[in-house]
């Protein structure tokens, strides 16, 4: 696909880059501007847009594994981790993909979290609206989960969009 670069609003980190690029930098943005009506975003950059919303919310685990989606106490995400696919079954299946909240009884100071199948980069603003503070927390695990912690080039962030393995296309 051809990427074009953002040139448009004011919020200066996403300037000049890709929507590959804005997701692994500013994805709270990219939300908002996608979801608005009469979004500038989706005239502009319409197949592009739909093409990364699709995927953000769909990101494929590494094999045998779901994610667990953390909530602090106020209900705002607090990251995520992996969790075998064996261990979600057996310990909290009432938890996987239906928007329940679990707490692990085997630790006392447990955070709630809901386990899905995926990825979801929706996630934080699910929750609430507006959590940039989530969102850097969110990226940084995102980051160091799929490229070990390392920078994301444009070249990274396009190829790892353009990979269907990458994602759970339905």
């Amino acid at each position: 696909m051809e990427w074009n670069k953002m040139n448009f609003g004011k919020v200066a980190n996403i300037q000049n880059k890709t929507l590959p690029q804005i997701m692994f930098i500013n994805p709270d943005w990219f939300f908002f501007q996608y979801e608005r009506d009469n979004s500038y975003l989706r005239k502009k950059f319409g197949i592009e847009a739909d093409y990364i919303y699709k995927r953000v919310r769909n990101i494929k685990p590494k094999e045998n594994h779901y994610i667990k989606h953390f909530l602090f106490c106020d209900y705002t995400s607090d990251g995520f981790s992996p969790i075998n696919i064996t261990e979600a079954k057996t310990k909290f299946l009432e938890c996987i993909e239906t928007g329940s909240y679990c707490q692990d009884i085997d630790y006392l100071d447990s955070q709630q979290f809901t386990i899905l199948k995926r990825i979801d980069l929706r996630f934080p603003k699910s929750l609430k609206g507006y959590d940039k503070q989530s969102y850097k927390f969110f990226i940084k695990e995102l980051k160091d989960y799929l490229f070990d912690g390392k920078r994301i080039s444009e070249k990274k962030a396009i190829d790892f969009f353009e990979n269907e393995e990458n994602f759970i296309l339905e």
